[in-house]
């Protein structure tokens, strides 16, 4: 009977069993974790041109919300459970519903030092980059991750992961499946192509390293004495200690340091293929495990016969023991990874901003000089500013087509990317001015709103018949697009308003009017549209009567705008009420709106045409 390959795989990670292994080997004498049969890379650094965060404005987004602060465990005790020195992990709280970590994925030691302990420069092969250049720095990131309190375990069978490693169904192909204690994510034991990092000849001597992103990440086990734990973290007699925790995986289990000693608490309960076993106090967690292997090939090395090597393996090892289908907003927009690595512009572009934020009135969190959590229920988030400081900033698109190697440009550069290369077109983003492409800055209205001109005409795909939306055919390049948007808290009694306000003529239609967790923002983000469908087309009774006005304000409500009701299944956690509107040259409503709308609430898709539209207008890109 021919079994197919990808659920071989499963049933293999399912059935396999291993003993909680104990060990005390680290990698604190050697230049790398990786086989010292290694052949060393000497190709230059990778040079990059990365924006720092600006974390004061990116917590100040996150209002706070009415709930209750959980007091499970470790929410009580952040400062001391999380590495703080150093300020690398800017803030941490728990909500009703997660543990909330904010940090910069730098650790607490020297990654980039060029003398002395060279943990990136001493990596053999480092990942990233080509034959000309390869990255061994590592640069500041904002990242918010979210671990949820309350974990479900699986009963049977394994979660379904929709960008899976090759031959490790369980563990996604990109991004981190937990963060450290030291805010630093923790990837699987693999690198994308689903093959061991030691044996990729890719790792520090904490087992670790940065991508293309510069962003520094664990792939395997950090233990060592300048690294994130070692064994003097285990207490006065290591010997009758549980490990201490070391990290959060996202399905919500607590990860904690590997066994050193036969005699602590539950060495002798075999770790299950996830790298999790139960026993309590404890209850389900994972731990790390040291095994020692042989392998046949090394990654940039000729190898004759076997090479043996110790793999320093971190946990979750081969899937998720939690049930991560209950976690809404898991996975990031497009599916790819678990949805934490944010644009260094700020957070008002996730889809999940409703369950990052601090209860109102909250007094247990860790906070670092300078970033605030927003607790006052009576305080108002400033807009999130879109373009750096000065007036200027280095990131954006690189046009498409081909560079000059003939390889398809890349979709952006800057925010920890490398620039474009030669033969693509760097196109800054909005609000944003730069030496080789000068960037058409967008001017804001009274009401918060962007109202960038339209120097390029584009074209939209409509699919109902809402009577305020632009037909299709409509020419843009001599008018201006106005964005406002509101948040609603469901179950809240208060309303909120968005207003658009042309700055010359009068609003002539709508080219996006949705609510729900449509996502995007107006103040620069990507627009993203929920791939949960929990939107719905905002009713022609709220936003008809905008039409031939030269400033609309719109009321939402629990379950309404301006009274009219609307619909959305699954009925989501916040309603973000978003608007695009075109407004006239002339203060001459033209043409009249015609039959036609922009989406749906089943549509899941938006046309290629209509998304560079969005773009255009929220701020996002510049389409010259």
């Amino acid at each position: 009977m021919f079994v197919p390959p990808l659920l071989l795989a499963t049933l293999v990670f399912l059935l396999r069993s291993v003993d909680a292994a104990y060990s005390t080997a680290s990698c604190d004498g050697l230049t790398s974790c990786s086989p010292a049969e290694c052949t060393v890379n000497s190709e230059a650094d990778c040079s990059f041109n990365t924006n720092t965060p600006n974390w004061a404005s990116a917590m100040s987004t996150l209002s706070c919300k009415t709930c209750t602060q959980s007091t499970t465990s470790f929410c009580s005790s952040l400062a001391t459970t999380l590495k703080t020195q150093n300020s690398h992990i800017k803030a941490a709280w728990c909500n009703d519903e997660f543990l909330v970590v904010a940090a910069d994925g730098i650790p607490n030691y020297d990654v980039m030092a060029t003398s002395g302990t060279q943990w990136l420069h001493d990596i053999p092969l480092p990942p990233g980059g080509d034959t000309t250049c390869r990255v061994r720095t590592a640069a500041e990131q904002l990242n918010v991750f979210k671990v949820p309190l309350t974990p479900t375990q699986l009963a049977s069978g394994s979660n379904t992961v929709p960008n899976p490693l090759p031959n490790v169904p369980g563990m996604p192909a990109a991004g981190a499946v937990a963060v450290g204690i030291d805010g630093v994510p923790m990837f699987p034991n693999y690198n994308n192509r689903g093959i061991y990092a030691w044996t990729s000849c890719e790792v520090d001597r904490c087992n670790a390293h940065s991508g293309k992103g510069e962003d520094y990440h664990y792939h395997g086990d950090p233990f060592g004495s300048n690294c994130l734990y070692s064994e003097a973290d285990y207490g006065s007699d290591p010997g009758t200690a549980h490990p201490p925790i070391i990290g959060f995986s996202f399905d919500g289990f607590v990860v904690y340091g590997r066994y050193t000693r036969a005699t602590q608490p539950g060495q002798d309960i075999p770790l299950d293929a996830c790298g999790g076993h139960y026993h309590l106090p404890e209850g389900y967690h994972y731990h790390p495990e040291v095994e020692t292997a042989t392998t046949n090939s090394l990654d940039g090395t000729q190898v004759s016969g076997s090479v043996s090597y110790t793999a320093y393996k971190t946990a979750p090892m081969e899937c998720w023991k939690g049930d991560i289908s209950g976690i809404s907003n898991f996975w990031n927009s497009g599916g790819s990874q678990v949805q934490y690595d944010s644009t260094k512009d700020g957070l008002s572009g996730r889809n999940d901003l409703e369950q990052l934020r601090p209860c109102c009135g909250m007094t247990q969190y860790y906070a670092a000089s300078g970033v605030t959590p927003v607790t006052d229920a009576s305080a108002t988030p400033p807009p999130t500013a879109s373009s750096g400081s000065g007036g200027t900033c280095d990131y954006g698109t690189c046009g498409d087509g081909n560079d000059n190697s003939g390889k398809t440009c890349p979709r952006d550069f800057g925010n920890g990317k490398p620039d474009c290369p030669p033969g693509c077109t760097a196109v800054p983003s909005t609000g944003c001015s730069s030496s080789s492409t000068p960037a058409t800055p967008a001017s804001t209205s009274a009401s918060g709103g962007e109202s960038p001109s339209s120097s390029t005409a584009f074209t939209w795909t409509t699919t109902n018949t809402m009577s305020y939306m632009c037909p299709s055919s409509m020419d843009t390049s001599a008018r201006t697009i106005v964005c406002a948007q509101t948040e609603y808290p469901a179950g809240q009694n208060e309303g909120t308003t968005a207003t658009l306000t042309c700055g010359s003529g009068n609003i002539e239609c709508f080219v996006f009017a949705a609510v729900g967790k449509v996502g995007g923002s107006c103040g620069g983000d990507e627009f993203l549209e929920d791939p949960g469908g929990e939107f719905a087309s905002v009713p022609v009774a709220a936003t008809a009567s905008c039409v031939g006005q030269a400033s609309c304000t719109i009321e939402a409500t629990d379950g309404a705008l301006n009274g009219a009701a609307y619909t959305i299944t699954p009925t989501p956690s916040l309603a973000k009420a978003k608007f695009l509107a075109v407004c006239s040259s002339t203060g001459t409503p033209s043409p009249t709106p015609a039959s036609g709308s922009i989406i749906s609430a089943a549509c899941a898709c938006t046309p290629l045409s209509f998304l560079v539209a969005l773009l255009l207008c929220v701020g996002a890109k510049v389409i010259q």
